[in-house]
């Protein structure tokens, strides 16, 4: 199924007072119905790099893994939709991609981000939040 002229997706980022570089990511595929936003952990070498690492990663799975599965479908095994699950692996996938890009790198190490990711389809939406990152419904004006 494709959202392109379905959703709408509006972003904003701010630096903040504290810091001097934002370390927010943020991305969409409309056509598929996913979304994405990464807010680096400040105070932490790597923020920016762990945020753009989680929705990059998250992103190129679900391009991967959405577009095998039926809008609504459900898995036997665990009773949840197949959407959900991609969503949760995507996440697990994004946090493996981040501790192997800051394990060789000494002043990687403690790098990370909060996140939320969503992908929308047959009027659901499945949400995976991790942290503090938040997502809103605008509805009625």
């Amino acid at each position: 199924m494709n959202l392109k002229y379905v959703l709408d997706a509006a972003t904003h980022s701010d630096t903040g007072r504290v810091r001097s570089r934002n370390e927010d990511r943020v991305g969409e595929d409309l056509a598929l119905g996913a979304v994405a936003l990464a807010d680096g952990m400040g105070g932490h070498h790597g923020g920016d790099v762990a945020s753009t690492l989680a929705v990059d990663t998250i992103l190129r799975h679900l391009r991967a893994t959405l577009s095998s599965i039926a809008p609504g479908e459900i898995d036997a095994a665990t009773e949840y939709s197949k959407q959900s699950l991609a969503v949760r692996q995507a996440v697990f996938h994004a946090n493996k991609t981040i501790y192997a890009a800051a394990e060789p790198q000494p002043k990687y190490r403690d790098m990370g981000t909060t996140l939320i990711a969503a992908t929308f389809y047959d009027n659901l939406v499945s949400i995976a939040n991790v942290r503090d990152s938040r997502m809103y419904r605008f509805r009625d004006n």
